[in-house]
């Protein structure tokens, strides 16, 4: 086990860090739990490693669906009564991530493989602390530390002037990161007074329902979506957004607070979670 201290590049390689924001870098807590740096007693033959929670959820899948390939309202209904080693409540899946799926399956004939890397990808974000995102993993995922330190002539391990410089790092990136939403702000606030100036100087028309004009190529006919399973309640909705945060920002306090909650999660997930099989969440809609 290493001291949980890799460096940046190395942990770029990896494939674990998200720098969709360049000012505001994410750890993706799965994959780096994933990666072959928290593996132990590693020889040419095994390597022992920290638990796949994701395995438990895909077995469930298989066991219920019963065959590899599903459609999006099969996958729907089962994932929604599927509970997780960190989530015992019901998962009510957002209408993007429904359509998401619904997408995945249009593409595919309107069937989902079950193994395939976009429903991999989507298994990441409805349960992002036990399925990894496999479109981010770098070349180092696939080599131990020491075959990744041959090949590239570098030490995975950050020593204390390159904490430091990390440090100092994110902290700029956070000044520009409130820089930016200070005048963000600023701007915002300048349009509204704008907008309430204008609305103030024009004269007001009320006009009645019945004679509201009907819009250009408009139709009396609601629009026919596509069936979801909504949450029960509006607190249930917002649970699921705050449930599903996987991803930590790399702020001034990066290296100690990142390397010791690391260290907890790894302990908490080297706890195999009991059998998903009887698992089923009670949920009501």
């Amino acid at each position: 086990m290493y001291r949980l201290a890799e460096n940046r590049d190395y942990l770029q390689q990896l494939g674990v860090v998200d720098e969709a924001d360049p000012l505001e870098p994410r750890l993706i807590l799965s994959n780096y739990v994933d990666g072959p740096s928290n593996c132990v007693a590693r020889n040419s033959y095994y390597s022992v490693c920290c638990m796949d929670q994701c395995a438990d959820l895909y077995n469930h899948l298989e066991r219920r669906l019963g065959k590899p390939e599903a459609t999006a309202e099969e996958i729907i209904s089962v994932v929604f009564g599927l509970c997780s080693a960190t989530a015992t409540t019901c998962s009510m899946l957002p209408d993007h991530m429904q359509d998401n799926l619904y997408d995945i399956a249009d593409a595919n004939g309107g069937r989902v493989s079950l193994h395939g890397k976009a429903f991999a990808e989507w298994m990441h974000f409805v349960y992002p602390r036990e399925c990894v995102w496999p479109q981010k993993f770098g070349p180092a995922h696939e080599q131990t530390v020491e075959e990744w330190e041959k090949a590239t002539h570098t030490d995975a391990q950050a020593d204390t002037q390159d904490l430091m410089r990390y440090i100092k790092e994110l902290r700029l990136m956070e000044q520009k990161k409130h820089a930016l939403t200070n005048s963000s702000s600023s701007a915002i606030a300048w349009q509204q007074q704008q907008q309430q100036q204008q609305s103030s100087a024009e004269p007001l028309h009320l006009v009645a329902a019945d004679d509201e004009p009907q819009m250009i190529g408009g139709s009396k006919r609601k629009s026919s979506k596509k069936r979801r399973v909504q949450p029960s309640s509006a607190t249930a909705a917002e649970d699921y957004g705050s449930s599903a945060s996987a991803y930590w920002w790399l702020g001034p306090a990066f290296m100690g607070a990142l390397y010791g909650a690391a260290l907890g999660v790894v302990k908490l997930l080297s706890f195999r979670s009991e059998s998903l099989r009887n698992r089923d969440c009670s949920c009501s809609v």
